[in-house]
């Protein structure tokens, strides 16, 4: 908001956000360089510490580094597998590993023992003091050593990965993949727990806090007894990878700028800009704050930060020691600022001029305020557009609101359910608890496939189902749930699958790799074009797409060389292919359009309100899912059809996986409850917007024969419908010349003009809806006979039936015709 419009004269315009608290001035952050560039490493950098007055990295090319303040370094240890953390322990330099042992290294690099017992790669160390060390692997469990080497405790309080740890108060934190902050007892069981929304991937003590770092991109802030007491939202533009001391701040890291806290009033104090690729990892060293980065660099820099002066008052704000600049202006706003604030038009009210109009509802249109007895009231979420590409007043549409309902719920999953597919004509489904489910259409279920580590996707192959696994490798089963085959190779864990034909799958993994397999478990082709987990892979023409959280999406070769790219803000999270278009979700939290070519044709802008997880086609449609309620989606004009909004009397749960069985849509949700929704929708009897209509299901045979004689009645109702629609032409067009009055007015900013343009601009609404109105009884009048017509007809021909008809509780039927 600028000041001067508000009659507040400044020599310089002042900037207030209204959706932070107010301040004199933003803070003028430090300033940051990086001295020195420490290069030695091929692949990703996974954590750094201190030794012998030497900065010791380890990294996934399987080497350890040692460094001195110059920059010179070297390998002093090399392995044949990733070393994925660093501790000191008694002297001692500790290792873990992808094979899931820990090692302990002496002074000379000399491994002098190691530590057997966990099943799957260990993530994370804590040294207790000398006489315990505490390790956490991938599946949830926690193992305590003693300073004999010997395995004195173990449990497994996390269904997902452990990521981090922290002693306080004589008492150990843990945080896991499964979005839990644990506070356990001496056996290891929790006793207090808090919750992100997300992977929580680090943990860090300062003072009398505890602070936690998640892939939902808030840093928390929790007391001992894990009562939240701040939440940083935003805090980068990727989940926040580790956050660790430095000086008496806090060092976050998740995209490629590190950040630095200030941990008692939570603001930010600086940047390290500089970096090409995302930081893995921050620590201390000296006055330095080391940074480690991915592939694209691999590098370790050491910065020096240059903070400005702060002093810290007694209501406990920070405050920049500055000259006083614009005081007094500020002070008037603060006054005006609960006004302002209660006013949100955002960027979605557009008014476009053209020969046609359509009213209907939108998810993210703002709610702007009118004033009524000197309190705000709410103006019905309304979005008006003239589309100049739209058809001629005779295509207009009224399509019955759709009616959705969740029909059956399945439980039997103890953790997040990540995929579901149909095979032999029934549901599977995979979870974190190493189960594979099988449903039935009455929802009974049973594990058929159980393992001790995540399954993290299922894909029905032929007669074949594929299972992909934490560990790196695929399962095959056959229709008696027996093992038939293993493929291994890959080194990270299989995030996606995909059957490319009856002879080849293909497996993306944590490391960015990409395998093509044939039936007998020959790679036939593998590559890397990634830089992070793949997570989704698409056939197209023949032609496979993946996507990572790289935030690329690449159209790949037959030697999977990237031939077109395509990037989101944030990390790309599934593919659907419907039609002639690709559909891409991302943790930006938009839905975003694709040709063939990867040029963007359309972006739904805050599709959920929460990283979309998964697109599915679903008819004519495509299903997205992200946060609690599933969208369904027009994949013509991309408008929101329906929301798969929970009953009241089931408590509400994140989606992560969407899938359709026999015409209805299945919903895997999770946190607090894991389970499987079957849901039917009915997008009502008919739709006239150029051509659609929307059916129920009944006897193929009769609506073709109805088809055949209702053609000429449907010409002359369309004559009828453009006959009427015309009548309403003149007060249309004085409608639109009289809103694009009205919005050309609201350019400069004066409250009260703004609300009294605001009330005459819902008048010219409310006269339009009144007219478009009477249309659409007409309309329903006219096409009250055809409520069974559901396929296409030509001009000169009729189109093939489908050979097979949604039946049961299956969905509306869905065709095209062109008599518009």
């Amino acid at each position: 908001i600028n000041a001067e419009y508000m009659g507040v004269m400044s020599a310089t315009a002042l900037e207030i956000s209204v959706d932070s608290p107010l301040s004199p001035m933003q803070p003028q952050l430090g300033r940051s360089s990086r001295s020195v560039q420490l290069r030695g490493h091929t692949k990703v950098i996974w954590c750094a510490r201190l030794w012998n007055n030497k900065l010791h990295t380890c990294s996934n090319d399987g080497t350890v580094h040692a460094w001195d303040t110059v920059g010179t370094g070297a390998a002093v240890i090399t392995q044949p597998a990733a070393i994925l953390w660093l501790e000191v322990w008694n002297n001692l330099l500790v290792t873990t590993h992808e094979e899931a042992v820990v090692k302990l290294w002496s002074n000379g690099y000399t491994c002098v023992s190691e530590l057997a017992g966990h099943t799957c790669r260990i993530r994370c160390l804590l040294p207790w003091g000398s006489g315990q060390l505490v390790s956490g692997d991938g599946g949830g469990s926690i193992r305590m050593w003693n300073a004999d080497y010997e395995c004195i405790r173990s449990a497994k309080p996390h269904s997902k990965a452990v990521r981090g740890f922290v002693v306080w108060h004589d008492a150990l934190f843990s945080a896991g993949f499964d979005g839990k902050i644990h506070r356990l007892d001496d056996s290891l069981s929790p006793v207090v727990t808090g919750h992100h929304r997300s992977d929580v991937n680090t943990l860090c003590l300062s003072g009398n806090r505890l602070f936690s770092g998640s892939d939902d991109l808030s840093i928390k802030a929790w007391d001992w007894g894990l009562n939240c007491l701040h939440v940083i939202d935003q805090a980068h533009a990727d989940g926040i990878y580790m956050i660790q001391k430095w000086n008496r701040f806090l060092v976050s890291c998740g995209d490629c700028t590190p950040r630095v806290w200030d941990p008692i009033t939570f603001e930010l104090v600086a940047e390290l800009e500089g970096h090409r690729t995302r930081i893995y990892a921050v620590a201390e060293w000296d006055s330095y704050i080391v940074t480690c980065t991915g592939t694209v660099e691999s590098e370790v820099a050491l910065w020096e930060v240059d903070l400005p002066t702060r002093s810290i008052p007694s209501d406990g704000q920070t405050t920049e020691v500055l000259a006083e600049v614009c005081q007094e202006p500020a002070d008037s706003l603060r006054k005006q600022l609960p006004t302002l604030a209660a006013c949100d038009f955002g960027d979605d009210a557009e008014l476009k001029a053209s020969n046609s109009m359509r009213r209907a509802p939108s998810p993210k249109s703002p709610r702007a305020p009118c004033l009524e007895n000197d309190e705000m009231r709410p103006v019905p979420e309304i979005e008006v557009a003239w589309d100049s590409t739209a058809a001629p007043a005779s295509t207009m549409k009224r399509t019955r609101d759709p009616s959705v309902q969740r029909v059956l719920t399945m439980d039997g999953h103890q953790a997040t359910i990540w995929r579901t597919c149909v095979w032999n004509n029934e549901i599977h489904t995979c979870s974190s608890d190493g189960k594979v489910f099988c449903w039935n259409a009455e929802g009974e279920g049973a594990a058929v496939i159980e393992e001790t580590l995540p399954v993290l996707w299922i894909e029905a192959w032929g007669s074949i189902l594929a299972t992909a696994h934490e560990e790196g490798f695929i399962k095959l089963w056959d229709a008696g749930y027996k093992c038939v085959g293993k493929f291994t190779g890959h080194a990270g864990s299989v995030r996606c699958l995909l059957q490319w034909d009856r002879r080849r799958l293909v497996s993306g993994d944590s490391e960015g790799e990409i395998r093509i397999w044939n039936a007998v478990g020959q790679c036939l082709q593998s590559g890397s074009p990634h830089s992070d987990t793949v997570r989704a892979l698409v056939v197209w023409c023949d032609t496979l797409y993946s996507a990572a959280r790289d935030s690329t999406i690449r159209r790949l070769d037959s030697n999977l060389q990237t031939t077109a790219f395509c990037t989101h803000e944030r990390p790309v999270n599934t593919l659907c292919q419907a039609g002639n278009k690709l559909f891409s979700g991302s943790d930006d939290l938009s839905i975003r359009v694709w040709d063939h070519e990867l040029t963007c044709l359309h972006t739904i802008d805050r599709a959920h309100s929460r990283p979309i997880s998964m697109i599915k086609e679903w008819h004519e449609f495509i299903v997205s899912c992200g946060d609690e309620a599933p969208k369904i989606w027009d994949c013509a004009d991309y408008s929101l059809l329906a929301s798969l909004n929970q009953p009241s009397t089931i408590t509400a749960g994140t989606c992560t996986a969407v899938g359709e069985w026999e015409g209805l849509i299945v919903v895997a949700e999770t946190t607090p409850e894991h389970r499987v929704g079957l849901w039917e929708a009915d997008f009502g009897q008919y739709s006239l917007d150029g051509g659609s209509i929307l059916a129920s299901s009944g006897s193929q045979k009769q609506l073709k024969d109805d088809l055949k004689a209702l053609e000429q009645p449907y010409r002359t109702m369309s004559q009828g419908l453009e006959g009427s629609l015309s009548s309403d032409s003149e007060s249309e067009e004085s409608g639109r010349n009289d809103a694009s009055s009205t919005a050309a007015a609201i350019g400069g900013f004066n409250y009260e003009d703004l609300l009294r343009k605001q009330a005459e601009l819902d008048d010219v609404l409310d006269a339009l809806d009144n007219s478009l109105e009477q249309t659409y009884q007409a309309e329903r009048r006219l096409t009250g006979t055809f409520d069974n017509v559901f396929t296409v007809l030509e001009q000169s021909e009729e189109p093939p039936i489908p050979a097979t008809a949604p039946a049961g509780r299956r969905m509306s039927c869905f065709a095209q015709t062109s008599f518009w």
